[in-house]
């Protein structure tokens, strides 16, 4: 139980500020990729075959990733991703802190450069580095 109570404001939905997450939380997640797996593995594989399978399907994963990435028209072009990058400005307030502005919608969002965090609401609700930790 002592490890449950040091914990409990990462788990507990009602003490991460009310955030909203639409049922996209971490186990949501999670359950999610076990249950795509248990689709393909089998009870009766043995342990060579579990981690042949698991190899094959991280091998399938990857190149599917890099023949996404590869096409042509899949991501931004240089100069998008450069003119995004100069909307936001970046002002040091005090040391280990940074407030990044975007200019085209005026949030303020303070990051924690010690930390890595920000109090941006994508880093609330899925509690993955922002684009803003990412900027900074």
């Amino acid at each position: 139980m002592a490890n449950w109570d040091s914990n409990q404001d990462e788990w507990v939905s009602y003490k991460r500020g009310n955030t909203p997450h639409l049922t996209n939380n971490t186990n949501n997640r999670i359950e999610s990729k076990w249950g795509k797996i248990k689709d393909v593995i089998n009870d009766s594989f043995t342990i060579d075959q579990l981690l042949s399978t698991l190899m094959t399907l991280q091998h399938y994963a990857e190149e599917q990733y890099l023949a996404e990435y590869h096409q042509v028209g899949s991501r931004p072009s240089r100069d998008l991703e450069d003119r995004e990058l100069t909307l936001l400005a970046l002002q040091l307030n005090t040391p280990g802190r940074a407030t990044v502005t975007s200019p085209r919608s005026g949030k303020v969002h303070e990051v924690n450069t010690r930390t890595n965090s920000c109090n941006c609401i994508f880093m609330k609700t899925c509690l993955l580095p922002c684009r803003h930790v990412m900027y900074v």
